[in-house]
């Protein structure tokens, strides 16, 4: 092609891509279906594209302090679950005549049974299903725990309770209010320093232990199920576990990170997970670890005191605590606080037995035993059931598990309405020549008052050689020596009936229903209360000297003689 053809040639193709005349020339009809088909296309495109609307307001983040739900303290729930088993009682209860018809097994007359209110230990039942509990011995976030209801009769802990179909239940100052195991297993292996928010919780059957984070609910490691289990402890931050087997055996070791990668597995995890450091020469006790994890601490129920270095797991010390065989242990900052075995724990906290054998603290790092007032800390030091660590253990003791059901006893007492058939005994005797007089309750202990004030007084040295026995009118009151007692003072009447107290100091009130025919007083002076809650208390037996009023719901703490 010479150089003329080949540019015209061009221009050929030129006029071809730019012109509907000549060689290769496209249809109008044709170019018109393709523009149609355009925009039909266009069409369609713009039908289905989205519309255009507001975006969603963004729902409610699960935050760190609530991931499901609010929480609840330990000093908390017992206090509500007081409230809701116990609450305060009424003192309004049925006549007589009420009391024969719901019944024909119940008395038929006035005067067949009465009505008790005293000041008692109660037990409260916590949780149903229960397989394991543990405690965390101090408190995780600060002043925390007591701005939201601790008391003095509750320290600061937290409470974890295993069910036996996988459930844990927490109550303490962390967020997370409840747990379940990967596994449907039941609950029976539990751990908790109390210091850090980790839990360990697993089935001391199949070995396996889970560690939670209590801030998030979250799962973050997890030791295998290789043997069966009897112990375990998770240090502060979760970097350490140590568990002993059913063979007294104790094995140490990183614990697993369940979601990292296994290429970027820690080594030493790889080789060795858990190491067998020991076999303990008895049942142990109590597993911890420091709070700035350098040490393993373990003690068994003779005493031995046993400690590890950490990472290298060297055995440190070993000491035998003197006081032993122990019953239960408790490592609590530097120190480690044992109760003897022979110690009765369902002793009231109150008594003072000489013979109870006390609690032996030993001071870890000086490596001997101390003394109570030792350790009372500069803010605790005018509080010792609030700041002494064995105030921890005893508080420990309260919580009792016994087929599935998990109890606490109450330390302070409370309200309760007990009924009694038959009739009150009231009897009074006159001491002539020392001028008292003998009042034997209905709960048959004896007080003595002074005959000339009314007043209560110290028993006499030696027993007077004359009593007089002297009646009791239905109304409670007695006539000596031109004076007239009040045992008993009305604090109701109702369809010809009047209710009748007697207040024995210093917990104690007893209440019945007479007829008001049989009252020798006059119902013109009996002075009632406005409420129908109100119980009397007299400071004189005196007739003429009135009674102070209280009122049940209001008054909590012990009543004794107004003085």
């Amino acid at each position: 092609m010479s150089p003329k053809e080949s540019k015209d040639s061009m221009v050929v193709t030129d006029t071809r891509s730019t012109s509907f005349s000549g060689k290769g020339q496209q249809p109008p009809q044709r170019l018109l279906g393709m523009a149609l088909f355009i925009g039909l296309a266009l069409m369609l495109s713009a039908a289905c594209a989205p519309r255009v609307t507001q975006p969603p307001k963004p729902a409610p983040l699960l935050t760190e302090q609530t991931p499901f739900g609010p929480s609840m303290t330990l000093a908390e729930m017992l206090e509500q679950s007081l409230r809701t088993q116990y609450r305060p009682p009424n003192i309004d209860f049925p006549l007589p005549e009420q009391m024969a018809d719901s019944s024909s097994a119940l008395p038929q007359r006035s005067g067949d049974y009465f009505m008790e209110l005293s000041r008692e230990s109660v037990t409260l039942h916590l949780a149903s299903n229960v397989t394991a509990f543990v405690l965390g011995p101090s408190a995780s976030s600060g002043g925390e725990a007591q701005a939201r209801g601790q008391t003095d009769d509750i320290p600061e802990a937290g409470l974890a309770v295993g069910h036996a179909n996988g459930d844990i239940h927490v109550w303490s100052s962390w967020p997370c209010a409840s747990l379940t195991l990967p596994t449907a297993a039941p609950v029976t292996l539990l751990t908790w320093d109390g210091v850090g928010p980790f839990l360990g919780a697993g089935n001391a059957q199949s070995g396996e232990l889970h560690a939670f984070d209590l801030r998030h609910c979250a799962r973050v490691g997890t030791v295998p199920g290789q043997r069966p289990l009897r112990h375990a402890a998770l240090s502060s931050s979760s970097t350490w576990v140590a568990v002993t087997d059913t063979g007294q055996r104790l094995f140490v070791g990183p614990l697993g990170e369940l979601f990292s990668n296994p290429s970027n597995a820690s080594a030493v995890l790889e080789k060795d997970p858990m190491r067998h450091v020991g076999t303990l020469r008895f049942p142990p006790l109590a597993l911890a670890f420091s709070p700035r994890e350098g040490l393993l601490q373990s003690v068994d129920q003779a005493g031995w005191l046993l400690l590890w270095t950490l990472p290298d797991l060297t055995l440190l010390e070993q000491v035998r605590i003197p006081g032993g065989p122990f019953g239960a242990a408790l490592f609590h900052g530097g120190h480690l606080i044992l109760r003897p075995a022979g110690i009765d724990q369902d002793v009231s906290l109150t008594s003072h037995d000489e013979s109870r054998p006390e609690p032996v603290i030993w001071d870890i790092p000086n490596s001997r035993a101390v003394a109570a007032e030792e350790i009372l800390t500069s803010q605790n030091a005018s509080s010792t059931n609030q700041g002494a660590p064995w105030a921890l253990l005893h508080f420990f003791e309260r919580f009792n598990l016994d087929a599935g059901l998990l109890t606490f006893r109450t330390a302070q007492k409370h309200w309760l309405r007990k009924l009694h058939f038959g009739t009150p005994r009231l009897s009074v005797h006159a001491a002539d020549d020392d001028g008292l007089l003998r009042v034997t309750e209905p709960d048959q202990t004896q007080r003595w008052y002074q005959a000339a004030t009314g007043r209560p007084t110290d028993a006499p040295d030696h027993e007077p050689t004359r009593l007089t026995p002297l009646a009791v009118a239905p109304d409670g009151t007695v006539s000596w020596n031109g004076r007239t007692y009040a045992l008993a003072d009305p604090a109701q009447t109702r369809d010809g009936y009047v209710l009748l107290v007697r207040h024995v100091p210093e917990h104690r009130f007893f209440l019945w229903w007479a007829p008001i025919e049989e009252a020798r007083v006059s119902m013109n002076s009996w002075i009632l209360p406005d409420k129908t809650d109100l119980l009397p208390i007299r400071s004189s037996l005196l007739q003429d000297s009135p009674p102070t009023w209280i009122s049940l719901s209001d008054h909590r703490q012990p009543v004794g003689d107004m003085q």
